[in-house]
């Protein structure tokens, strides 16, 4: 790979590119003028009317391709970093694990210490090394599960289950593995004894992500195998015949340039364990596919599935009695990829729901996601309800 510097920026150049291939598949969730409603951040940053909410994207996809171009200068990484916080604030949807990602990876580059040295970009890349494994450490750990042995794991391995003679029976035992297989190699690429091993089971990984969930599955979540892929390529490039990991170097240097390797290693190695008591988002803790993150769904009066738009009534299963609009099959529907995990954002879909329907046709049902010390809980609103 050579010195530090060009491991970098072949780090940095395929982030960007994977980043690019994700907005491909996801060009709406970027605008502010659509049907699915935008979840801001507080309230900080108002969303951009039409035409500059287009403006805005084609502004990060140009700054993408600059540094793609030029993945070690400060001014377009730093840019792309202040343009993404933007859009973060603007809709909470954005930060799908695979954008929240890239973002992490952008600040520590944005974060390389210039003057720091002949170690300034091997610094930089001991944290993406460690946010990297750190994201599949948590991808594990929030599989070991019951929903994931005996719920997600069978469905998602379909493709694999009906051509090859794997008995139904197996699949929970299979699951248990999957979920502890991920954890080791997460560990194992931070060690010097087992990170060949690891590098090869993560890419290992990822291909049977992309047999299940790719092209061959109907393209109905694009953006996740293409992440899968964008990671495959990230771990092989970090890691693929490097240094041996080392925490001390990670933070080394003067406080006040450590700024960006410490948020980072706080928000990816401490704050998802807050996801197993409902205290941090899934999609920022890596919990995705486990078979226990939080799910919604409305249901309506039949008569009033005909005053939604006809894009959106397009994901409704009508009934004699009931009607019922899948939430995730929306967010699929808009932005190949389903609906951004948390009650908030329920909540915003319902309100726009409501507006097209009326206060008494609707009614919101939602499953928050089991913790560590509680099953999964069902609750409903009503229009207007707390």
């Amino acid at each position: 790979m050579g010195s530090p510097d060009n491991r970098l920026a072949a780090v940095v150049r395929v982030v960007a590119a994977g980043m690019l291939f994700c907005m491909a598949f996801s060009g709406s969730l970027w605008l502010s003028t659509r049907l699915y409603p935008l979840t801001p951040a507080f309230g900080l940053v108002p969303p951009f009317p039409w035409p500059l909410d287009a403006l805005a994207a084609a502004v990060l996809v140009g700054l993408l391709c600059v540094v793609l171009i030029r993945p070690l200068a400060w001014p377009p990484v730093a840019a792309v970093v202040i343009v993404l916080v933007v859009l973060f604030a603007q809709d909470q949807s954005r930060q799908w694990p695979s954008f929240y990602t890239f973002s992490l990876l952008f600040v520590l580059a944005a974060g390389l210490d210039r003057h720091g040295g002949p170690n300034a970009a091997e610094r930089t890349l001991t944290g993406m090394r460690f946010a990297v494994a750190a994201i599949y450490f948590w991808g594990g750990v929030h599989k070991l599960t019951r929903h994931f042995f005996t719920e997600e794991f069978p469905w998602f391995i379909e493709p694999l289950t009906a051509v090859l003679p794997i008995p139904a029976t197996w699949l929970p035992t299979l699951g248990v593995a999957a979920a502890i297989f991920e954890v080791a190699f997460a560990i194992g690429l931070l060690t010097r004894r087992f990170r060949r091993f690891a590098l090869w089971e993560a890419i290992a990984m990822h291909a049977v992500v992309f047999a299940c969930i790719g092209p061959i599955r109907g393209h109905w979540n694009d953006s996740a195998w293409a992440w899968s892929l964008t990671m495959a390529a990230v771990v092989w490039v970090l890691f693929h015949a490097a240094p041996s990991f080392d925490a001390a170097l990670m933070l080394a240097g003067p406080m006040k340039r450590l700024a960006p390797q410490a948020a980072v290693a706080v928000l990816v190695g401490v704050m998802p364990l807050l996801n197993g008591i409902n205290r941090w988002d899934s999609a920022l803790s890596f919990n995705v596919y486990s078979g226990n993150q939080s799910a919604a769904l409305v249901v309506l009066q039949p008569e009033a599935v005909d005053s939604l738009p006809p894009a959106v009534a397009a994901h409704v299963t009508r009934g004699d009695v009931s009607a019922v609009l899948d939430l995730n099959a929306w967010a699929m529907g808009e932005f190949n990829a389903g609906v951004y995990p948390e009650n908030r954002v329920f909540r915003r879909l319902f309100a726009q729901i409501c507006d097209w329907v009326g206060p008494e046709a609707a009614r919101l049902v939602v499953v928050e996601k089991a913790t560590w010390f509680a099953p999964k809980a069902t609750t409903s609103h009503d229009c207007g309800g707390p």
